[in-house]
């Protein structure tokens, strides 16, 4: 989202990229984004305070109320190189005139102070917290984001596991899935370590959301149930 609608030919003598009407084109690997502009949306600084965290400020929301146009990236994620372009061609707009990021894939919101850190360290947990939410229901949590790295996202469930154990199991299981890529199976275990509890692998497709919904994961979810303690859902 941002105020790039009048400065298309900020790309004219760009490096790394070509646009050519509503496409953009790597000049490195030949990846193409399709880019779309619209006019200012009367919601969506409303929709950036919503999907906010601590990665985007008050005076960031300040700014996108005052924007006056917004433009929608879309491309192909599927793994860490794959959304490290993404991240590259996202900043790339920003510093054209943009004022703050929007992952719909993910509903996370973000200012541009954390992008540019986000572009210029490339650290997979700081890219997997922001293309990845946890989400707390009555008996369980899930992440809702892993399809953007081509991924099963992860339930746990409340009677095994406190909020802090589950961010922390989640946090691991899912960068151990993002960096090794590992072929899994149900009735797999994971531990973190020797010495922590083993979880039982199930897998499932998604429930959680419509097939039609940008958060939909196609890849399914993995449910990891703590050895000797049964889940309880009712969700």
């Amino acid at each position: 989202m941002d105020e790039f609608g009048g400065n298309k030919n900020g790309f004219a003598h760009n490096l790394e990229y070509d646009l050519r009407e509503n496409v953009i084109v790597s000049k490195n690997n030949d990846e193409f984004y399709k880019i779309i502009f619209e006019n200012r949306d009367d919601e969506m600084a409303e929709a950036f305070q919503f999907a906010g965290t601590s990665k985007i400020s008050q005076e960031d929301i300040s700014e996108i109320n005052q924007h006056t146009s917004v433009v929608y990236l879309v491309g192909e994620a599927g793994n860490l190189e794959k959304v490290h372009q993404i991240i590259k061609l996202t900043n790339t707009v920003l510093m054209l005139g943009g004022l703050g990021v929007k992952i719909e894939t993910t509903g996370n919101a973000v200012g541009c102070t954390w992008w540019r850190h986000l572009n210029d360290k490339m650290d997979p947990m700081e890219i997997w917290n922001t293309f990845v939410t946890i989400v707390e229901e009555q008996d369980y949590y899930y992440t809702c984001g892993m399809h953007n790295f081509s991924l099963p996202d992860i339930i746990t469930f409340k009677n095994q596991l406190s909020l802090e154990e589950a961010q922390w199991l989640m946090q691991y299981f899912c960068l151990y899935n993002i960096l090794e890529r590992p072929i899994l199976n149900n009735n797999d275990t994971f531990s973190i370590t020797k010495d922590t509890p083993n979880f039982l692998l199930k897998h499932s497709e998604c429930r959680h959301f419509e097939q039609n919904d940008l958060f939909y994961n196609p890849y399914g979810i993995w449910a990891l149930a703590r050895k000797g303690i049964g889940p309880k859902e009712n969700g």
